[in-house]
């Protein structure tokens, strides 16, 4: 299964590594080569400029969890490579198919319907998915980009408690939207 293993001293480990205390794992893989073929799962995530690679690396994870198998990132997320991301993935990365493409273009074509996570969004809580979807998420900052808006069949929204906070994290509103759209 594994064609070659070597013993490394911590030192060594710290030397390769982009971390002040790195894991005791280093593993150097080769990756398939990409195809168009989609793997079948009810939801497709789809994510416009995620700039934070720990962000990146906790969604993979978090579609993986709850079985969504496909993500689509616009050209500027990114990379799915970066060390950050892989490491933020915990392996969800090797089961999790990624792609990069332009948005405006993919969306165009997409059949299905497009809910975009906004902040003026429908409650997720009153709301079920019951055929496949494609689900937008957008920047951190930023939110989804002016010209991915019109493809959006419907927006979502989480509903906080007491509305004191002015957004979420990216990954944790994806999180709860996912639970909620899986479950």
């Amino acid at each position: 299964m594994f064609d070659n293993i070597e013993i490394l001293s911590v030192k060594q480990l710290q030397a390769i590594s982009n971390l002040k205390s790195p894991n005791m794992v280093l593993a150097v893989v080769k990756f398939p080569k990409k195809n168009n073929n989609y793997l079948q799962s009810k939801i497709t995530l789809v994510l416009d400029k995620i700039n934070d690679p720990g962000n990146l690396g906790t969604i993979i994870r978090i579609c993986d969890w709850f079985g969504v198998r496909n993500i689509i990132c616009s050209k500027d997320t990114v990379d799915i490579y970066n060390s950050k991301v892989v490491q933020a993935s915990m392996g969800s990365i090797f089961r999790v198919r990624t792609s990069y493409v332009d948005l405006v273009k993919y969306l165009g074509k997409v059949k299905t319907p497009v809910y975009g996570a906004c902040m003026q969004g429908r409650n997720i809580r009153d709301m079920q998915i019951k055929n496949k979807i494609h689900l937008l998420i957008g920047n951190e900052s930023h939110g989804i980009s002016k010209e991915l808006d019109k493809y959006i069949t419907r927006k979502v929204g989480i509903n906080g408690v007491d509305n004191v906070v002015d957004s979420l994290n990216v990954a944790a509103a994806t999180s709860i939207i996912l639970y909620e759209f899986c479950s």
